[in-house]
């Protein structure tokens, strides 16, 4: 979107050039009733123009993929960094200390050969991007890392709505209790939505820190 559909006084010498009509130009109330109810004025005659447009294409119909997909895979990134979580501090991956990027371990093609052409292809982590680089030791390692943030967070949610709860039947007055709840709220969907197995040990930080402000939100709710 380009432009606010501004005006400018300029615009009403199109039209006037008595000073007790320009004198009328900030009664914005008055302007749109004598001008568009009354007199059926489009809008164009006096405000901006407000261009709507896709970005610059790079060949035609291939534009830039975040005119629609913004902010994607920030969640993930900030995991992966290690960082943006409540109550904890900065941990990154050890991947990432070891300046392993996303492709090294999402290797495994999602999309059928016969449906590339057309709708691209996706690459996810399996069993097989640890082995790709580990010994059989971490075998298993990726679903028990999957299975155990998935627990945690099935363990956690009753108690967060509990909390969010007694928070609306308190009226949100405890002010100290709200924001152990929303900063507790803040860390379990930064794991859930970035998928902690990015940083399975930050993820697990982070959980446990939420647990302890809904212990303590409860404590002052009682």
């Amino acid at each position: 979107i380009v432009g606010e559909g501004a005006v400018s006084k300029d615009k009403c010498f199109d039209c006037h050039n008595q000073p007790d009509r320009i004198a009328k130009f900030s009664d914005t109330t008055f302007v749109h009733l004598n001008h568009v109810t009354n007199h059926k004025i489009e809008c164009i005659r006096c405000h901006a123009e407000i261009k709507h447009q896709l970005g610059k294409t790079i060949s035609p119909l291939e534009t830039q993929c975040a005119v629609c997909h913004v902010g994607k895979h920030g969640g993930e990134r900030e995991m992966y960094l290690g960082r943006g979580g409540k109550g904890v501090a900065n941990s990154p991956s050890a991947m990432f200390a070891h300046q392993v990027d996303c492709a090294g371990c999402h290797i495994t093609p999602t999309i059928p050969p016969e449906d590339v052409a057309f709708k691209g292809q996706t690459f996810k982590t399996t069993v097989k991007s640890c082995s790709a680089c580990h010994d059989e030791s971490y075998e298993g390692l990726l679903d028990s890392w999957k299975e155990e943030l998935a627990s945690s967070l099935n363990e956690l949610e009753p108690k967060l709505t509990r909390t969010g709860n007694l928070l609306v039947a308190s009226g949100g007055k405890n002010s100290q209790a709200l924001a152990l709840y929303q900063d507790a709220q803040y860390n379990y969907y930064f794991v859930r939505d970035a998928k902690g197995v990015h940083n399975f040990d930050y993820a697990a930080a982070l959980l446990k820190k939420a647990d302890e402000n809904l212990d303590r939100a409860l404590a002052l709710l009682k």
